[in-house]
């Protein structure tokens, strides 16, 4: 038995080759030609791309393997995107490393996915050719759109690509408050725990246009505080009054309960009009 790349085992017997997955999981087996039989023993193997080479001793044979993405490519080719991202994701959990050895194929076939159906709905499971127009049945598409982007993003280490070139592509569109909105579910579920800065302050103002409030408290408690921006956040969330949050960025980010507590208590007192602080009010800073 012989590693011939990252991700494949092989083996020979007297009449194949037999092909493993990094988990010992028989992927192919390939039948050999009768004149290596007669040799098995005083063999050689080579491996280039997605060829073997057997060396005897006075002839070289070449076996060619199926890529993990051959199947792939079939499914697609019949229209079948989802169905070949579900693929590769199977094929990813089987053989790690194809993240790192084949990390660019897997980008690219979430982003043409994305493009593709994004601007060309109706064949890609929309309802509508104008992918500007997000009534009746396109709506659902876009959204089924946004959450496989999303999914395959998490599964496969990628979200950096989901919050720069997936982003862009569906702000092209003028749909990208689709991707932000589809975000919340995952966001809750713990499977997205940070935004880049761009992403979170977009995401905060789309669910204030739409006076989603419990949208943001909700999200807000399930970051990685040490990746936000306190200052901004503290500010946005105290001056649209939605104290549960600001509690939890300001004690918790800053370790300053008391004085989260203190600009809570004294916006309070301040709208009943019942105390009024001699000094100049901490509020106004919030303002």
């Amino acid at each position: 038995m012989k590693w011939i790349n990252y991700h494949q085992l092989v083996a020979m017997t007297a009449y194949e080759v037999l092909l493993f997955d990094q988990r010992l999981v028989l992927c192919e087996k390939i039948s050999l030609h009768p004149t290596i039989h007669q040799h098995i023993r005083s063999t050689i193997l080579y491996s280039h791309a997605n060829a073997i080479y057997i060396l005897l001793t006075t002839e070289l044979f070449k076996l060619t393997t199926k890529s993990p993405f051959d199947s792939v490519n079939s499914l697609i080719q019949s229209g079948k995107y989802i169905e070949g991202l579900a693929c590769i994701l199977d094929h990813i959990q089987k053989s790690p490393t194809l993240l790192y050895t084949d990390g660019e194929n897997v980008k690219n076939y979430i982003l043409n996915y994305a493009h593709l159906a994004l601007q060309k709905p109706v064949a890609y499971g929309g309802s509508s050719a104008n992918s500007s127009s997000i009534g009746g049945g396109s709506k659902t598409h876009f959204y089924l759109v946004a959450s496989v982007c999303i999914e395959f993003c998490i599964q496969t280490k990628n979200t950096n690509l989901l919050y720069y070139e997936v982003y862009k592509i569906f702000k092209q569109e003028f749909i990208h408050h689709v991707l932000l909105e589809s975000l919340e579910v995952y966001i809750l579920q713990k499977q997205i725990t940070t935004l880049p800065p761009h992403i979170i302050q977009e995401f905060l103002m789309l669910a204030l246009q739409n006076q989603h409030y419990k949208t943001i408290e909700r999200c807000v408690v399930y970051f990685d505080i040490q990746t936000l921006d306190l200052n901004f956040l503290s500010k946005f969330l105290y001056s649209y009054h939605m104290f549960s949050a600001f509690l939890y960025v300001y004690g918790v980010g800053l370790q300053d309960y008391t004085q989260a507590l203190a600009l809570v208590f004294q916006y309070i007192l301040e709208k009943d009009h019942k105390v009024y602080l001699s000094s100049q009010s901490l509020s106004e800073y919030y303002a």
